[in-house]
Protein backbone atom coordinates (compact mmCIF):
# COMPACT_ATOMS: atom_id res chain seq x y z
CA UNK A 1 0.00 0.00 0.00
CA UNK A 2 1.33 3.39 -0.61
CA UNK A 3 1.50 5.71 1.77
CA UNK A 4 -1.45 8.37 2.53
CA UNK A 5 1.02 10.69 4.10
CA UNK A 6 2.27 13.91 1.79
CA UNK A 7 6.28 14.23 1.19
CA UNK A 8 7.45 16.29 3.84
CA UNK A 9 8.46 19.76 1.97
CA UNK A 10 9.78 22.89 3.95
CA UNK A 11 9.29 26.03 3.15
CA UNK A 12 12.62 27.13 2.17
CA UNK A 13 13.01 30.64 3.58
CA UNK A 14 11.60 29.80 6.76
CA UNK A 15 14.38 27.03 6.83
CA UNK A 16 16.61 29.67 5.83
CA UNK A 17 15.41 32.19 8.73
CA UNK A 18 15.79 29.40 11.50
CA UNK A 19 18.89 27.98 10.52
CA UNK A 20 20.04 31.88 11.36
CA UNK A 21 18.51 32.21 14.62
CA UNK A 22 20.02 28.78 15.41
CA UNK A 23 23.49 30.30 13.90
CA UNK A 24 23.21 33.01 16.72
CA UNK A 25 23.71 30.86 19.91
CA UNK A 26 26.79 29.93 21.09
CA UNK A 27 26.63 26.73 20.74
CA UNK A 28 30.26 24.91 19.82
CA UNK A 29 30.23 22.36 16.65
CA UNK A 30 26.31 23.70 16.13
CA UNK A 31 26.35 23.35 12.34
CA UNK A 32 22.84 24.20 10.57
CA UNK A 33 23.03 22.78 7.47
CA UNK A 34 19.56 24.38 5.69
CA UNK A 35 20.08 23.21 1.78
CA UNK A 36 20.20 19.31 2.94
CA UNK A 37 17.50 17.20 2.28
CA UNK A 38 16.54 13.73 2.98
CA UNK A 39 13.19 11.38 2.52
CA UNK A 40 11.11 11.11 4.77
CA UNK A 41 7.40 10.32 4.97
CA UNK A 42 6.54 12.27 8.76
CA UNK A 43 3.00 12.73 9.49
CA UNK A 44 4.42 16.39 10.09
CA UNK A 45 4.28 16.45 6.39
CA UNK A 46 0.29 17.09 6.90
CA UNK A 47 1.02 20.46 8.84
CA UNK A 48 3.61 21.13 6.64
CA UNK A 49 1.29 21.31 3.67
CA UNK A 50 -0.68 24.12 5.24
CA UNK A 51 1.91 26.16 6.53
CA UNK A 52 5.29 27.50 6.30
CA UNK A 53 7.48 24.99 8.38
CA UNK A 54 11.03 23.60 9.18
CA UNK A 55 11.72 20.46 10.14
CA UNK A 56 15.18 19.38 11.56
CA UNK A 57 17.19 16.67 12.81
CA UNK A 58 19.05 16.80 15.85
CA UNK A 59 22.15 14.44 15.76
CA UNK A 60 22.43 11.98 18.75
CA UNK A 61 24.11 9.36 18.02
CA UNK A 62 27.36 8.24 18.62
CA UNK A 63 30.08 7.92 16.62
CA UNK A 64 31.72 5.02 18.15
CA UNK A 65 30.04 1.25 18.17
CA UNK A 66 27.10 2.51 20.54
CA UNK A 67 26.19 4.31 17.31
CA UNK A 68 26.28 0.59 15.15
CA UNK A 69 22.23 -0.03 15.22
CA UNK A 70 20.13 2.51 12.99
CA UNK A 71 17.38 4.85 14.40
CA UNK A 72 14.46 2.33 14.55
CA UNK A 73 16.44 -0.24 15.67
CA UNK A 74 15.41 -1.75 19.38
CA UNK A 75 19.25 -1.68 20.36
CA UNK A 76 19.62 2.00 19.25
CA UNK A 77 21.42 3.94 22.05
CA UNK A 78 20.96 7.70 21.41
CA UNK A 79 23.30 10.55 23.51
CA UNK A 80 21.02 12.34 25.11
CA UNK A 81 23.31 15.09 26.29
CA UNK A 82 22.28 17.05 22.84
CA UNK A 83 18.89 17.34 24.71
CA UNK A 84 19.82 20.76 25.62
CA UNK A 85 21.08 22.22 23.01
CA UNK A 86 18.05 20.73 20.90
CA UNK A 87 15.64 22.81 23.63
CA UNK A 88 17.88 25.76 23.39
CA UNK A 89 17.47 25.89 19.37
CA UNK A 90 13.82 25.56 19.27
CA UNK A 91 13.10 27.76 22.20
CA UNK A 92 15.53 30.72 20.55
CA UNK A 93 14.30 29.55 17.35
CA UNK A 94 10.61 30.08 18.76
CA UNK A 95 11.37 33.35 20.54
CA UNK A 96 12.92 34.83 17.52
CA UNK A 97 10.36 34.31 15.23
CA UNK A 98 7.65 35.17 17.32
CA UNK A 99 9.76 38.90 17.66
CA UNK A 100 9.34 39.45 14.23
CA UNK A 101 6.16 38.54 13.71
CA UNK A 102 5.09 41.26 16.34
CA UNK A 103 6.92 43.12 14.95
CA UNK A 104 5.95 43.29 11.44
CA UNK A 105 2.05 43.05 12.84
CA UNK A 106 2.47 45.69 16.22
CA UNK A 107 5.50 47.34 17.17
CA UNK A 108 3.56 48.37 20.18
CA UNK A 109 3.51 44.60 21.02
CA UNK A 110 6.99 44.63 21.09
CA UNK A 111 7.13 46.06 24.81
CA UNK A 112 4.65 43.64 26.29
CA UNK A 113 6.66 40.76 24.65
CA UNK A 114 9.55 41.72 26.02
CA UNK A 115 7.88 42.03 29.53
CA UNK A 116 6.63 39.03 29.61
CA UNK A 117 9.54 37.11 27.97
CA UNK A 118 12.68 39.18 29.49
Amino acid sequence: MISEVPPLVCDPAMTDEVAGYMEELPIPGLTPVPDSSASASEDFATIAEKVPSVFMYLSAGYTDERGDAPAHNPKVRFNEDVCPIGSACLAHSAVRWRYKILSLINPALLHLFFKIFF
